[in-house]
């Protein structure tokens, strides 16, 4: 026996002197802590703990109750895994609990009064597990005696005079939770409605298919009001609501679900959030009432909580997503990164609040799997943002009920009321290690394990109001494990041994409390990291810097943000225009013509993007979406999806890849790459900007359609092959529709060019396309196929290859009047472009249609990390571009990982983020920076102004200004010069204040002017 046990050992003892220990009795599947009028095991007190102490408690499949010790922290080096807290931080929590239902009212008041002060004491009382956040019915469930709610009546009462609560709120519910509140007066309460009356439903059934009655949506509301009135008058107060149980119930018939139920739809429920609960509620009394939408398993997260979160309406009401745990073997617990909402900040705690339901059929008396079930799914859950868990029925009989549906559960506490006492079952202390120690408030904290030889023990940690911070640690293998924890800089814990299939909780106050400071504030960490080639803005899961907000300019004031190769980041001040104009000083000035319309920038949703996004924690990966795609982000609004694989994808592949043939597409399916790196990521970003536009690009068709049967090198798309690539694209749209996403656009091909080249020269996927055929294809074949299917409205943009090859084919394209009918623009690309001059973007244009030149892809090869030289690459390609009628700039992969991959070809390049997925961290590089000033200040449906410099000129000063839809004027100043120079910008005949440019600076001002009523 090591001497880490026997100091356990020995500590228990001690420790459990003062405290009651279980009363074992063997069951069938185990153990359980028998309690009755005389007798109920407790947990010892929590002592003072002082700087260098620490204090656990430990519960394992064979010694049940909260057996507690106590040891030391010291500065021996240590001799085991150690077990280390780290400064990110992430959701606070708001409690643990259980449900008053009629059936848990029904058992505890079976049992003696002395039985039921010790059984309420196990929950609420100071020495039991201290329930914090309960569920309360708001009239019946499956498990009441029988089907009710407070207004049933055999016509209809609209005006809810019958409205009144029943024998089982005054005999069950009511009472019990009054004497939980006396023991625990912070106790923090949720209804949950499973049916309206049955007058308000169009089946008038308890179960099966039946759905509320659209007059009567505002009786339903205000039934919700009375309810919470009629509990007021018996001193018991609500913090929140859902919008009702399980709505999927409703949709089944009643041979398949027997629990009462409300089927809602889920955008009529929004509109009943927007248009009656969330006024109704507002405008009374119960003002703060949370509402918390879905209360239902995460099967369906999908197909609800989008839809909700996106109804600006109904979003101004919810306060928070509740999820059932029913089916999550089904649905990957990331189902839950849809409770994110991008447009309101106030819901609380990573934008979302969950509470799980637990129900298990039928009892396993003494069952420590089960315990495991729930420990398992807390686990998950809290590291996937959770702020609480509760479960179902806290207390029922030896026959898991009483249910009037007969479908019978397991639960933590079970009674026997013939005897007189009550069991605790292991459940009832895996929920106890949460609800005991992880108090409302506490703040979960990063924990990790620095050995992999700990493969069975999870962990979890939180830093408590008290400035404790509890780890919670989960053996679930058979074998003992020994870790020590490390508390601050150089102290470490004596070794702590955990016996196989345990869970213990360790408690301790932070050693170093500079250390608290940082995972409390945050502080220094959006400070630029020196690297190789310059700086970059360090962000994780915590911290990121964001955009500051453009305020509201009257004429006369303007605002800038400014980044530079010294300072990184969208740096801002305002300042104002006065008639005083310096004559020394050169100046902007805005003059009358109008150029071309903007219809966005972005980057592409490559494979490699999704790949590196998805290798970061979740907060992490809120971080990076927010940052391109949220409001205090650089809001990306036009962006690239390719059409099956491309060079930086993990491998080539397409839609059809079959041996021989397949002209029907019947084998056509989307592949794993779309399902995990494309889709979730583009969902994420609509969330964020519902507006965003999207174009697809394809970098080959299946092999079989071409004339050599490769990926990469000379292949040209077969002519008996040109209609069924038209329909292959139509496919794709179709599937894509499927999964909720829309395009605005399509290029003809990425880079047809790369197609004509052997494999040792250009080793991307490519199709080799020549001008006159792709011309054919697109009149005879594309063309029509879309424009006479449901996808008619999606642009056709032509070329998607570098400038050098633009006079040798779009003059020959755009000169062609039936295949000038279905093209809408010009897609290019960058590279090449110091070999051909700007100029020849002006062959982009017709003069028979109205036809849009749009940059497409730009990237640099091989990484340097900090670099602001490839950030001014950027700078002067957007603005040349712009200047030449370029309707947008498209960035190519938006994150890439550290070494500049993956992709399979082994081609690495730049991008504005790179992603080191060992640290958890990721880099905005001046590349990002760069992108943003267009992204965020140039929005869609700007017109590029006639701008030019006055008085003097300025070496290396480059500038491009826009009229937005806002009607604010955005003038982007490039300063590539070495010193800083300073400028003034006329605005009818005021002057700005002057504006000092930094040396390799970008800066953007913004400012109204009395023109801006003359845009049209």
């Amino acid at each position: 026996m090591t001497v880490a046990l026997i100091l356990y050992l020995l500590s228990v003892v001690i420790l459990n002197v003062n405290a009651n220990k279980c009363n074992t009795r063997e069951v069938e599947f185990g153990i359980v802590c028998v309690c009755n009028s005389t007798y109920c095991d407790d947990v010892p007190e929590l002592e003072d703990l002082s700087s260098g102490s620490f204090q656990f408690y430990t519960t394992s499949e064979s010694q049940l109750g909260f057996n507690s010790g106590t040891g030391s922290f010291s500065s021996v080096e240590p001799s085991v895994s150690t077990v280390v807290i780290g400064e990110t931080r992430y959701q606070t929590i708001i409690g643990f609990g259980g449900a008053f239902t009629d059936a848990t009212g029904i058992n505890i008041k079976s049992l003696s009064e002395g039985t039921q002060e010790n059984l309420l004491d196990s929950y609420f009382g100071r020495n039991g597990i201290e329930y914090n956040l309960c569920r309360v019915p708001i009239g019946g469930t499956d498990f009441s005696p029988r089907p009710y709610t407070y207004d049933d009546i055999d016509g209809e009462d609209v005006s809810l005079e019958h409205f009144e609560l029943q024998e089982e709120d005054l005999t069950y519910k009511i009472p019990f939770i009054q004497a939980a509140l006396n023991r625990t007066p912070t106790l923090q309460l949720f209804g949950s409605a499973w049916s309206s009356p049955l007058w308000m439903k169009d089946y008038k059934v308890w179960a099966g298919y039946s759905f509320l009655k659209e007059e009567y949506y505002q009786a339903w509301a205000e039934y919700t009001v009375k309810f919470f009135d009629e509990y007021k008058k018996h001193d018991i107060e609500f913090w929140g609501m859902t919008t009702g149980n399980e709505p999927l119930n409703g949709f089944f018939p009643h041979e398949i679900s027997k629990i009462n139920s409300l089927g809602w739809i889920p955008y009529l429920q929004s509109k009943w959030i927007k248009e009656n609960l969330g006024p109704t509620l507002r405008n009374s009394s119960y003002e703060n009432v949370k509402i918390m939408i879905h209360d239902d398993s995460r099967l369906t997260f999908a197909q609800v909580v989008p839809v909700m979160l996106s109804d600006e309406g109904a979003l101004e009401y919810i306060d928070g997503v509740a999820a059932h745990w029913y089916r999550d073997d089904q649905v990957p617990i990331e189902a839950f990164d849809m409770a994110k909402s991008d447009k309101k900040r106030s819901l609380p705690i990573g934008n979302r609040i969950m509470y799980v339901c637990i129900f298990k059929q039928g009892l396993a008396l003494g069952s420590w799997e089960r315990g495991t079930r729930y420990i398992d799914s807390i686990i998950e859950y809290l590291e996937h943002d959770c702020v609480g868990w509760v479960d179902w029925n806290m207390v029922l009989n030896m026959t898991g009920g009483p249910t009037y549906v007969g479908k019978e559960s397991d639960g933590a506490i079970l009674i026997n009321a013939e005897a007189d006492e009550f069991y605790k079952q292991p459940i009832f202390y895996a929920m106890g290690h949460f609800s005991k120690f992880v108090t409302p408030d506490s703040v979960r904290v990063e924990v990790s394990v620095n050995t992999n030889e700990v493969d069975d023990l999870r962990s979890v940690a939180f830093l408590r109001p008290d400035d404790l911070v509890a780890v919670i640690f989960y053996n679930e293998g058979s074998d003992n494990v020994t870790v020590q924890i490390k508390n601050g800089d150089d102290l470490y814990s004596e070794p702590i041994s955990f016996v196989g299939n345990s869970i213990t909780t360790v408690l301790f106050p932070i050693n170093d409390l500079s250390n608290r400071s940082r995972i409390s504030e945050n502080q220094g960490l959006n400070d630029p990291m020196q690297v190789e080639f310059g700086i970059v803005c360090v962000c994780n899961s915590t911290y990121c810097d964001d955009v500051p907000e453009l305020e509201k300019l009257p004429f006369g004031s303007y605002q800038l943000y400014t980044t530079s190769e010294s300072q990184l980041g969208l740096n801002s001040r305002t300042g104002s225009f006065s008639s005083v104009q310096q004559s020394s000083v050169s100046t902007v000035a805005i003059g009358k013509r109008r150029f071309q319309t903007i219809i966005g920038f972005g980057g592409a949703f490559t494979d490699a993007t999704g790949i590196n996004i998805r290798s970061l924690p979740e907060g992490a990966q809120d971080n990076l979406l927010n940052s391109y795609f949220g409001r205090n982000g650089i809001e990306y609004s036009l962006c690239r999806v390719p059409l099956g694989g491309s060079d930086f994808s993990p491998r080539g592949y397409s839609y059809d890849d079959v041996e021989n043939e397949d002209f029907d597409l019947e084998q056509f399916a989307l592949q794993e790459e779309d399902f995990n790196y494309k889709i979730p990521i583009i969902h994420e970003a609509l969330n964020r900007t519902p507006s965003l536009k999207l174009f697809a690009s394809a970098w080959s068709a299946p092999r079989w359609m071409k004339t050599h049967r490769i990926w990469t090198g000379y292949s040209l798309l077969r002519d008996d092959c040109l209609q069924v690539w038209a329909d292959y694209a139509v496919k794709f749209f179709d599937e894509y529709r499927n999964n909720n996403i829309e395009f605005w656009g399509m290029t003809t091909g990425n880079e047809p060019m790369g197609g004509f080249y052997s494999p040792s020269y250009f080793g991307n996927i490519a199709m080799a396309f020549v001008p006159i055929t792709q011309a054919r294809w697109i009149k005879e074949n594309l063309g029509p196929t879309l424009r006479n299917r449901s996808h008619e409205n999606v642009k056709i943009m032509i070329h998607d290859d570098s400038r050098t090859t633009i006079p040798h084919v779009v003059p020959l394209i755009l000169n062609d009047d039936e295949c000038l009918e279905y093209v809408d623009g010009v897609a290019t690309h960058w590279y090449e472009d110091d070999e051909v001059p700007a100029e020849v973007l002006d062959l982009t244009r017709s003069n028979k249609k109205d036809v849009f030149l749009l940059s497409t892809e730009a990237c640099t090869q091989g990484i340097e990390l900090g670099s602001w030289a490839r950030a001014t690459e950027y700078i002067g390609s957007i603005i040349e571009y712009l200047q030449h009628g370029s309707a947008g700039w498209i960035d190519w992969n938006m994150a890439l990982n550290m070494t500049g991959g993956p992709t399979f070809i082994g081609y690495v390049s730049d991008a504005p983020i790179l992603v080191n997925a060992s640290a958890q961290e990721f880099y905005k590089q001046p590349l990002f920076y760069a992108m943003g000033h267009f992204s965020k200040f140039i929005p869609p449906g700007s017109i590029r102004l006639d701008v030019a410099l006055s008085i003097k000129e300025v070496e290396d000063l480059e500038f491009v200004a826009f009229l937005r839809p806002d009607d604010l004027v955005a003038v982007i100043l490039f300063n590539n010069g070495t010193t800083s120079a300073t400028v003034q910008i006329d605005n009818k005949g005021l002057s700005s204040d002057p504006i000092e440019l930094a040396r390799k600076s970008l800066t953007t001002v913004l400012f109204s002017t009395e023109d801006s009523s003359k845009k049209s």
